[in-house]
Formats: C-alpha cells, sequence, structure tokens
C-alpha cells in the first residue's frame, strides 16, 4: 500500500485541476467567519490543523507500535527454537561420544538434520504469519487513516479559504476555465463569496463570456458551475469527494 501519510502535507493541500489551488495569497486576512459563522483567526486555523495532524501522527505511531511489538515477538520465538535446536544437538552428540559408538553419531547426525528441517519450517511459518499479520492491522488501520485523512484536508482547505478568502476567485477561475466554450454558463455560489468573485466575473463579461451568477446558500464553500453540457464542481466538498475517490482506488490496488 501506497503511503497515506504523503496525501497531506503540512504546510499547505494541492489537488488536481480543478481543484488545484496552485498558490496562495501572501495577503491574509486578520479575521473572518467560519462555515458556522463564528469567528476563525490565523492563529486559531492554524491551531486546527496542528491538532489534526497530532491525531494522525499518534495513530500512525501506534500502527507502528503494533508492528514492532509483532516482530519483537516472532523474533524471540525464533531464537527460543534456535536455541533448543542447539541444546537438543548438543545433547546427542555428547551421548554419542560418551557411548562411543558409531551408531549413535549417526544417530545424532540425523536427528540434527531434521530439527535443522524442522527449524527451517517453523521460521517460514513464522514469516508468514508475521506477514499476514501486517497485513491485517495494515487493512484495519486504512479506512481510519483515509477518513483522518479526509477530516484534515477539509479542515486545512476551509482553514485556508478563511485566511485567504481571494482563493475563492481562483477556484472560480479554474471552474470557468474548464466550461469555457459550453455555452451560457450559470455560476453558483455562496453569498459570503459573492464579493471575492464578483471582480471576476466583470472581467469575464468583458472578455464576451456568458456567464450568470446565482447566489445558493447551500454551498459552503467554493463554486458550481452548470452549463448546457453538465456540471463543473468546484466546491470544497466536491473537490474532498474526488480526492477520497483516488485513494480509495489507490487502496484497491495495492
Amino acid at each position: 500500500m501506497r503511503s497515506l501519510s504523503k496525501v497531506i502535507k503540512a504546510s499547505c493541500f494541492s489537488l488536481s485541476s480543478p481543484r488545484v489551488v496552485r498558490a496562495w495569497p501572501e495577503r491574509l486576512m486578520n479575521k473572518e467567519e467560519d462555515e458556522d459563522g463564528e469567528f476563525l483567526d490565523p492563529t486559531e486555523a492554524r491551531r486546527i490543523v496542528a491538532e489534526t495532524e497530532e491525531m494522525v501522527q499518534h495513530l500512525l505511531n501506534e500502527a507502528r507500535e503494533r508492528a514492532e511489538k509483532v516482530l519483537s515477538e516472532a523474533r524471540l520465538e525464533a531464537e527460543r527454537i534456535l536455541q533448543e535446536a542447539r541444546e537438543k544437538s548438543c545433547a546427542l552428540q555428547e551421548e554419542a561420544r560418551e557411548k562411543g559408538y558409531q551408531e549413535g553419531l549417526q544417530a545424532a547426525r540425523e536427528s540434527l538434520r531434521e530439527e535443522r528441517k524442522k527449524l527451517e519450517e517453523e521460521i517460514a511459518s513464522i514469516k508468514e504469519s508475521l506477514e499476514t499479520e501486517k497485513k491485517r492491522i495494515i487493512r484495519e488501520l486504512e479506512p481510519e487513516l483515509l477518513e483522518l485523512a479526509t477530516v484534515i484536508a477539509r479542515r486545512v482547505l476551509h482553514a485556508e479559504l478563511t485566511i485567504a478568502p481571494d482563493q475563492i476567485a481562483a477556484i472560480a477561475r479554474a471552474v470557468l476555465e474548464r466550461a469555457q466554450g459550453a455555452g451560457e454558463t450559470v455560476l453558483k455560489v455562496n453569498s459570503g463569496d459573492y464579493d471575492a468573485i464578483s471582480g471576476l466575473l466583470a472581467g469575464e463579461a468583458q472578455k464576451g463570456g456568458a456567464v450568470r451568477v446565482e447566489v445558493d446558500n447551500s454551498l459552503p464553500m467554493g463554486c458550481l458551475a452548470e452549463t448546457p453540457f453538465g456540471t463543473v464542481d468546484g466546491t470544497v466538498e466536491g473537490q474532498l469527494q474526488e480526492v477520497i475517490g483516488d485513494l480509495q482506488e489507490v487502496s484497491r490496488t495495492d
């Protein structure tokens, strides 16, 4: 399985077009409202991101500890079997020497070969069990890690868009580029984001683009473009669902 820890970066979260936010503006807002209507300053937004990253790190540490415990137990068991084999071999050889019979020495050698063969089989079985346990642990943790990665991605995006609301205009621009040439386009946005993209809409009108904006407060963040040929989803949740689908596909193919 590919490492899910590489999906989320601490400094920013990037998605492929049209969900890619190509650059974060340097100017940050002092305070903006979050989706619940409460004020969220940059320090609070970053604290939320730090807390969620700490959560996933804790879960990953637990997985590593469980895997290390299984490995340690397997090593101890292998060492015990090896020690028993050595002790049995030494005892048999000593018995043969004491009796002085060639048959006893031959029997000791044969017994040693049998013990070695048994030991190799047991070690192979331990390795197979260890690999099975490792896969089981990964399968158990995959849904939790995927869910936690989604929570982190959602919080990071909401925090970044709250701190830098100008990114809404960048998302709208990417959506309009995808919808270009598809006839009249209806761009649906949340009322709180309308001002952030009004300048962009004016620019599109000057270019001759048939763009009409509608307020849709069911969209928390981002925008949605409707064209005669289909819909271009530029909402935060829409982009997250695409990412989740990609991660699930990767998990199934590993």
